[in-house]
């Protein structure tokens, strides 16, 4: 997974509020779980934790939804507003969101038309979000206003656990320019779904 090349600079916000120490290690011993892909409420909305206190946590979960809200725990660090889906056949469900209001928790994949044509992409967009169709698509459908720059980002286990994850800093036109740490959030947010999965297959 990469992050493409954006076509203006970027630029860090605020870069003494997102220093950040050293991570504690990451691989524990996992945790007996079920990997189940469901159709369910949307939970409470996520509250920020420290980054690498949630990546740690990745490594000691009992379902794939927990490290979606993990990831979006994490992402609360860097941005205002998070949005994780998953995506399953035929749809795309929100599994968690930090500081929105979904005004629906499904969406028929043939109503977000960006979307499903760019599944298979495994890059990870961030940048003006008038670059890439699908942050519209999903302000549109799930009902919430266009932010000026946004994340987009698949995380996948590569056996049949899939999600999208959608952040942004509202109006705010500024970028990062190091995204070091979420392109690792990332890497251990699919090597925890991979663990997952290998304990339980997807039903």
């Amino acid at each position: 997974m990469r992050i493409e090349a954006q076509e203006q600079p970027l630029v860090l916000d605020h870069p003494k509020k997102h220093a950040i120490e050293s991570p504690p290690p990451l691989h524990r011993q996992p945790q007996p779980a079920t990997a189940t892909i469901r159709a369910a409420p949307l939970g409470s909305p996520l509250e920020r934790l420290s980054f690498y206190t949630a990546v740690e946590q990745l490594y000691d979960v009992a379902s794939w939804e927990e490290i979606g809200r993990y990831v979006g725990r994490a992402l609360l660090n860097y941005f205002q507003r998070v949005l994780i889906l998953s995506v399953r056949e035929r749809h795309v469900a929100c599994v968690a969101a930090g500081a929105l209001s979904p005004s629906r928790i499904m969406v028929a994949l043939e109503a977000i038309p960006e979307i499903a044509s760019q599944l298979g992409r495994r890059e990870i967009h961030y940048g003006p979000a008038a670059n890439d169709p699908r942050a519209s698509e999903i302000a549109v459908v799930f009902g919430f206003e266009d932010a000026a720059t946004s994340l987009i980002a698949p995380i996948d286990s590569g056996g049949g656990i899939r999600m999208l994850v959608y952040a942004d800093n509202g109006g705010k036109s500024e970028l990062y320019d190091d995204l070091h740490d979420i392109e690792l959030l990332f890497k251990e947010a699919e090597t925890s779904l991979r663990m997952l999965e290998s304990r339980q297959p997807v039903s």
